[in-house]
Parts: C-alpha cells; sequence; structure tokens
C-alpha cells in the first residue's frame, strides 16, 4: 500500500484560508516547499515540534508548540486551527467517504479544506 501524507498550511484568524499539499514523506524539504510557495516571507510561521519543521526558521520567523508538554505555550502560541483542519480529515473520512482513493486523495482533502 502507498501511504501519503497532507501537509496542510492555515492562515490564523477569522475566514483564514487552508492550503493543503499532498506529499510522500513528511519531511523538511516538503514543507520548506510548501511554506516558501503560499506563506509571505514577513509572516509569522507556528508549528509543532516535528523535526521536518526545523528548517523553516531559516525562511521565516518559527514558533513552536512542544504537544508533548502542552497544547500551547506559555506566550499563548498554537495550532489548534490546523489540528481541528486534520479532525475535520479524519471525520470525513471515518463518517463521510469511509476511504481516500489514492488517485483522488488530493480533491478529498481539499474538499475538506473548503
Amino acid at each position: 500500500m502507498k501511504c501519503l501524507c497532507a501537509l496542510a498550511i492555515r492562515q490564523r484568524g477569522l475566514g483564514g484560508q487552508t492550503f493543503t499539499r499532498i506529499i510522500r514523506d513528511e519531511d523538511s524539504n516538503a514543507a520548506w516547499a510548501a511554506v516558501g510557495d503560499r506563506v509571505s516571507r514577513e509572516a509569522t510561521v507556528f508549528a509543532d515540534e516535528h523535526g521536518s519543521y526545523n528548517d523553516l526558521a531559516g525562511l521565516n520567523k518559527l514558533h513552536r508548540v512542544n504537544h508533548s508538554r502542552a497544547y500551547q505555550t506559555d506566550d499563548g502560541t498554537k495550532t489548534n486551527q490546523v489540528e481541528s483542519f486534520f479532525s475535520r480529515v479524519q471525520r470525513a473520512y471515518v463518517g463521510i467517504q469511509h476511504r481516500f482513493s489514492l488517485k483522488y486523495f488530493d480533491w478529498s482533502v481539499a474538499g475538506v479544506a473548503r
């Protein structure tokens, strides 16, 4: 079975957009490419503790949240908006579509992002 990952970038604030990209591996190259393509250099990036986001500090100002310690940092940094997106993807998989076709996986994930 092939394995794919959904990478999501969520614009903060009410009405913020969600950009999705389907990647083969969750690594720093995929994260760098997605942020480089879709995020302004002046923007601040908020990410969890996953190692693939370490190199993003070279592109943008980067704030990290260590979810093994807390859901947000002492200064209020959190990734709740993008985490809620992945919850919606999981609910769509279990409750609506019952499976995602690899051929249309990008469409299925993008449909949840609307």
